[in-house]
């Protein structure tokens, strides 16, 4: 089976590149493949390297290519540089005369005070020809990329319409008691339950889509607010934790949870209390899903799957703790 790893790290780069090249290392039963693409002009170079040519290649420093990917896996995951006690590990990216790109690695050993041993090794890369179209397909499916990476790291809470005239559904009897016009809910006895609104959001209306709750009470730690595909069993035990299609924001600690992912930090973040209101944001053209505490909202938390339709998504509200109790909020 193939090994792959794609890592942007290396000196002198602000933003992760080695010298302004993306890395990309692929190891496969027969081959290593090095490939090196220039972040502006998107430029390739690569190159193949068996076990025959690795030995002389490296001066002995790697015998295989399980050891030269080994190597530079371990450099490019340390922004291409390694400093231990013994040992000093660093790489560059260089173009010669000839126009071919350079990988340099440079190791040094120390034995005691004096004495060292050193690697300067040079990995080739060979320039890959593209006529002017393909490399301005590259170039433009670049910049789509880094479009929707800023478009995924800014959340536009201001813009997104709050939806009305949603309520409760109706919960199993004895699991939680429904007021005002079936608009709060409140939990009797310490369990952990679920209960979701009876509607879903839009699909057609207002890109940015908002459901804010209310928390009345003092939480405990154990209070979820998020989005399930389909509708919750309401009052039951909070089995949508562990259905694949469903995220959840732990109001309490500010850490986000999914099945798949299970609990990560999601901030920064202020955490909810008593009196604070909590907000689902869903972009339903691009399906990305954030939460908001009183307003403040730094990122999004998910990227929902685009199978998903935002009429197939219900906010639902996991309660714990006896007398919980959490209102729907039609206006702010």
């Amino acid at each position: 089976m193939a090994s792959t790893i794609s890592l942007q790290s290396g000196t002198g780069g602000n933003d992760g590149y080695c010298n302004d090249y993306k890395i990309n290392l692929k190891l496969d039963a027969k081959v290593l493949l090095v490939t090196a693409e220039h972040r502006l002009t998107k430029q390739l170079h690569n190159n193949e390297f068996g076990d025959e040519v690795c030995g002389e290649m490296t001066g002995g420093l790697c015998t295989t290519k399980d050891q030269l990917y080994e190597l530079l896996q371990d450099l490019l995951a340390n922004k291409c540089e390694i400093k231990e006690d013994k040992v000093r590990q660093t790489l560059v990216a260089e173009i010669r005369e000839n126009n071919k790109l350079q990988l340099r690695m440079n190791v040094v050993i120390s034995f005691g005070k004096t004495e060292s041993r050193k690697w300067d090794v040079s990995i080739p890369l060979n320039k890959v020809q593209f006529n002017d179209i393909e490399r301005l397909e590259r170039i433009i499916k670049d910049l789509c990329h880094r479009i929707e990476d800023l478009e995924y790291r800014v959340v536009p809470s201001s813009q997104a319409k709050i939806l009305k005239n949603f309520k409760f559904q109706t919960p199993i009897a004895g699991t939680f008691t429904l007021s005002g016009n079936n608009e709060t809910c409140t939990l009797p006895s310490q369990a952990h339950r679920e209960i979701s609104v009876d509607q879903p959001f839009n699909d057609v209306h207002d890109r940015f889509q908002k459901i804010s709750f209310l928390f009345n009470t003092a939480l405990a730690g154990n209070e979820y607010i998020g989005i399930m595909q389909g509708s919750s069993t309401n009052g039951q035990s909070a089995a949508s934790m562990q259905t694949d299609n469903a995220w959840f924001l732990r109001a309490y600690n500010g850490t986000i949870f999914s099945k798949q992912l299970q609990y990560k930090a999601y901030t920064p973040y202020i955490p909810a209390k008593q009196g604070s209101i909590v907000s689902i944001i869903l972009d339903t053209e691009n399906m990305y899903l954030a939460f908001a505490v009183d307003n403040e909202c730094d990122r999004w938390a998910f990227r929902l799957p685009k199978t998903v339709k935002p009429s197939e998504l219900y906010a639902l509200v996991i309660l714990y703790s006896a007398t919980d109790t959490v209102t729907i909020i039609q206006n702010e």
